[in-house]
């Protein structure tokens, strides 16, 4: 059995551009760092991506792990990412609306 990917993202645009999202997930993936002993946690996040890579308002907690630690760590691993690659010109969008599962995973050493 495969082991789950440590970030995943769902987008409110169908068309954003799949490289992009591959881009971002690269991001984060490399700011996220569990806490240790959070191994099967999981926290769900959503937050306004502008087209400059910036984010716009406040990260939104959707769902809580039930450790406030690791929530925490979430939150700062989309933080530490800012600013993401811009949107390309071809996309016309201003917004985009992201949502983030950030999980600790086996293969964290977790």
């Amino acid at each position: 059995m495969a082991n789950p990917s440590p970030v995943h993202m769902d987008l409110a645009g169908s068309q954003f551009p799949t490289y992009l999202q591959h881009l971002l997930i690269s991001r984060i993936k490399s700011n996220w760092a569990p806490p240790p002993g959070s191994h099967g946690l999981y926290a769900t996040i959503k937050f306004t991506l502008l087209k400059d890579g910036q984010l716009s308002g406040e990260l939104v907690l959707l769902s809580a792990s039930g450790s406030r630690v690791f929530d925490d760590a979430a939150r700062y691993a989309i933080l530490r990412s800012v600013p993401f690659p811009p949107f390309p010109p071809s996309y016309g969008k201003e917004k985009e609306e992201v949502t983030v599962t950030l999980q600790a995973t086996k293969r964290q050493g977790f």
